[in-house]
C-alpha cells in the first residue's frame, strides 16, 4: 500500500514538471514566432534618390575587361580568407545533416566473442549477437527545433560566403582601379617634370643671353627639383598599388606590369530599382535574418530541454557457444522498453540557458536590424555619391581645358615680358593639380558604382571563357 502511495507521489511530480514545462514552452512561442525587426521603420518603395540612376543586376556591365575579369577569377580561386568560409560554410552543412539524423532511429549491431575457463580447467567459448534501437519520440518539437537551427546556420553560412565572394570581388576591381589611377597620376608627373625641364632649358638659354635673370633660374630649377620629387612619391604609390592587387590575387606581392594605361570605357546607365527588395538581394543582411531564425530555434530547442523527453528502446540478439548457431539466429530473444526522463533539479541551470538564449536572440535580432539599416544607408550613400561626383567631374573636366589655357598664356606671356615667372609656374601647378584631381574622379567614380552595385546585392557571375 506504501509502495503504491510512493509511486503515486513521483507520478504526481512528473505530472507537475510537465505541465510547467509545456507552458514555458509555450511562451518561448508565442513570444517570437512572429517577429519583425523592421517593424517600426519606415522603408519607402523607392530609394530617396528617385532621380537618380539605381540598380544593376549583372556585374560585367560596370567594368567590361577581360584583364578585370581574369584577375578576379584568380583572387577567388586563391583567397584563403575565402576558402575559410567555404570550409565553415561546408562544415555547417554537415551539422545540418547531423541534426536531421537525431529525428530518426539508430540502430547498431554487435557481434562478441569470448572465451573462459573454469576451475576444473574446462574451457567454454561464448558468442552473442546483437541489435539494438534507440529512438526518441519528438514530442515537443525539440528535435526538431534543433534541425531547424542547424539548417538557418547553414543557409547563414552560406550567404556569408557569397557575400565574402562579392565583397572580395569587389575589393579586387577597387584596387585594379587605384592602381591604374596611381599609374595615370605617376605618367602625368613625369609630364610634368619633363615640361619643367624643357622649360629650365629655354630659362638657361636667356639667362645667358642676358634676357632673363638669375631668380628666374633659381626659381625653375626649385620648382624642377620639387617636380622630381612628386615624380617619386607617385612612383611610390604606384608600386603600393600594384603590390596591394598582387596580394589580393594571392600573389607574392610583387609589382605586376601589365596593368593598363587608362581607365575602361564608360559604364551604361542603371535601371531604377526597389529600396524594399534589398533586404532579399543581399547576402549578408539574409545572413543576418538567417542567423534570428536559428537563434529562435535554440531558444525553442533549450525550452524543449526542460521537458520530459520519451525514448523507446529495443534489442534482439542470441548467445550460444557456437558461432554458427549465434549466426543462424536459431533462438533468438528480444525485448522492447519505453523510458521518460525528466530534469527534477539541476540548479536552474536549463532556466538559465533558456534565458540566455533569449538575450542571444534578442542580439540576433539587433544585429539583423543594425546590418539592414546599414544596407539602405550604403545605397542612398552610393546613388547619392554617384550624382554628385558626376557633377563634379563634368566642372572639373571644364576646369582642366581653362587651365592648361592659362598654363599656355602664361608662358607666353613671360616669354614676351609681359608677366613674370612666378605668374607662370602658378598656372602650370594649377593645371597639373586639375588634371590630377580630375583623373580622382575619373576613377572614384568608376569605384562609386561598383560599391553601388554591392551594396544594392547587385547580382555577380564569373565571365565565363567564351566572354559571354
Amino acid at each position: 500500500m506504501q509502495s503504491n502511495k510512493k509511486i503515486q507521489s513521483l507520478v504526481g511530480v512528473l505530472a507537475v514538471i510537465l505541465l510547467s514545462g509545456c507552458s514555458t514552452l509555450g511562451q518561448t512561442v508565442s513570444e517570437h514566432s512572429s517577429f519583425n525587426a523592421l517593424s517600426d521603420t519606415q522603408v519607402p518603395a523607392q530609394w530617396q534618390r528617385s532621380d537618380s540612376e539605381a540598380v544593376v543586376t549583372v556585374w560585367h556591365d560596370i567594368i567590361q575587361s577581360h584583364q578585370l575579369d581574369g584577375l578576379i577569377a584568380e583572387a577567388l580561386a586563391n583567397s584563403q580568407d575565402l576558402k575559410a568560409t567555404a570550409a565553415r560554410w561546408q562544415a555547417a552543412r554537415a551539422q545540418a545533416k547531423i541534426a536531421t539524423g537525431e529525428l530518426l532511429p539508430e540502430v547498431t549491431g554487435s557481434l562478441e566473442g569470448g572465451r573462459s575457463r573454469s576451475s576444473f580447467g574446462e574451457i567454454t567459448n561464448q558468442y552473442n549477437l546483437g541489435l539494438d534501437l534507440s529512438w526518441e519520440l519528438d514530442i515537443w518539437g525539440r528535435l526538431s527545433d534543433a534541425e531547424q537551427a542547424a539548417l538557418m546556420t547553414a543557409q547563414q553560412q552560406q550567404q556569408s560566403y557569397y557575400w565574402a565572394k562579392m565583397s572580395l570581388a569587389s575589393q579586387v576591381a577597387i584596387d585594379w582601379l587605384n592602381a591604374i589611377e596611381a599609374k595615370r597620376q605617376f605618367a602625368l608627373a613625369e609630364a610634368r617634370e619633363k615640361s619643367l625641364k624643357e622649360s629650365l632649358a629655354v630659362i638657361e638659354d636667356g639667362f645667358s643671353t642676358g634676357i632673363r635673370e638669375a631668380l628666374d633660374v633659381y626659381s625653375a630649377r626649385a620648382e624642377l627639383m620639387n617636380g622630381q620629387t612628386e615624380t617619386l612619391e607617385k612612383k611610390q604609390t604606384l608600386n603600393q598599388a600594384l603590390r596591394q592587387v598582387s596580394l589580393l590575387l594571392g600573389r607574392y606581392p610583387s609589382l605586376m606590369d601589365d596593368i593598363p594605361d587608362q581607365l575602361p570605357a564608360s559604364m551604361p546607365k542603371l535601371a531604377d530599382g526597389l529600396s524594399s527588395s534589398l533586404l532579399e538581394r543581399r547576402p549578408d543582411v539574409q545572413a543576418a535574418y538567417a542567423e534570428v531564425m536559428s537563434q529562435q530555434s535554440e531558444v525553442l530547442v533549450a525550452g524543449g530541454n526542460r521537458l520530459p523527453r520519451f525514448t523507446l528502446t529495443a534489442s534482439v540478439g542470441a548467445t550460444s557457444n557456437s558461432l554458427s548457431d549465434v549466426l543462424r539466429g536459431d533462438e533468438l530473444i528480444w525485448n522492447a522498453l519505453g523510458g521518460i526522463t525528466a530534469p527534477v533539479f539541476n540548479a536552474g541551470k536549463l532556466a538559465a540557458e533558456e534565458q540566455r538564449q533569449q538575450y542571444l536572440l534578442e542580439a540576433a535580432i539587433a544585429d539583423y536590424r543594425q546590418t539592414a539599416l546599414t544596407a539602405f544607408s550604403e545605397v542612398e550613400q552610393a546613388i547619392d555619391s554617384d550624382r554628385l561626383i558626376a557633377l563634379q567631374l563634368g566642372a572639373a573636366s571644364e576646369t582642366v581645358l581653362v587651365s592648361k589655357q592659362a598654363e599656355q598664356q602664361a608662358f607666353e606671356s613671360y616669354l614676351a615680358g609681359l608677366e613674370n615667372l612666378n605668374t607662370w609656374l602658378q598656372a602650370q601647378r594649377t593645371a597639373f593639380d586639375r588634371t590630377s584631381r580630375k583623373m580622382q574622379l575619373e576613377v572614384l567614380y568608376f569605384q562609386n558604382r561598383i560599391q553601388l552595385h554591392q551594396a544594392l546585392g547587385g547580382e555577380f557571375k564569373e565571365r565565363s571563357s567564351d566572354g559571354q
